[in-house]
């Protein structure tokens, strides 16, 4: 952004606006974000002999929620874009997924071999499958990249 335009603050609002325009289905974010959190989370290794797996926020769940939150605020803006309850209730094409399955392809599980399974995947209640990659990366790139 030219200097003219930097804010002091991250323009969060304006940025879950956008996101809330587009024709996405799902619009998430991250707790961190929505509480105004300074401490990245994920980092590896040890925050201040804290395991980053057990992540501890600065603020407790009733000062995020609070009225005129940040959490709060956001979601209005949601709202006002139309990604509330009320407004998007009809705009699935089809149910949200109730469980998925990853399906690893590889020399010995095909295509062929995929679609042979899906009636029983559907018998456990898997409504939605995906896949791993299904490019193989050419040979030589990695290695000659570290060297």
């Amino acid at each position: 952004l030219p200097a003219e335009q930097v804010t002091e603050e991250p323009p969060l609002e304006a940025t879950i606006r956008y996101l809330a325009r587009t024709s996405s289905v799902l619009t998430a974010v991250q707790i961190e974000d929505a509480s105004g959190e300074l401490n990245q989370p994920n980092m590896p290794g040890m925050d201040v002999g804290h395991p980053n797996w057990r992540r501890r926020l600065s603020n407790n769940v009733e000062d995020i929620a609070t009225p005129g939150s940040l959490m709060a605020r956001l979601a209005v803006a949601l709202a006002e874009e139309g990604r509330d309850v009320r407004s998007r209730r009809s705009t699935l094409a089809a149910s949200p997924p109730r469980a998925t399955y990853r399906m690893q392809f590889h020399k010995d599980f095909t295509f062929d071999d995929a679609v042979k399974i899906v009636p029983y995947l559907a018998k456990l209640g898997i409504s939605h499958v995906y896949s791993s990659p299904i490019q193989a990366r050419l040979l030589g790139d990695a290695e000659e990249a570290r060297s």
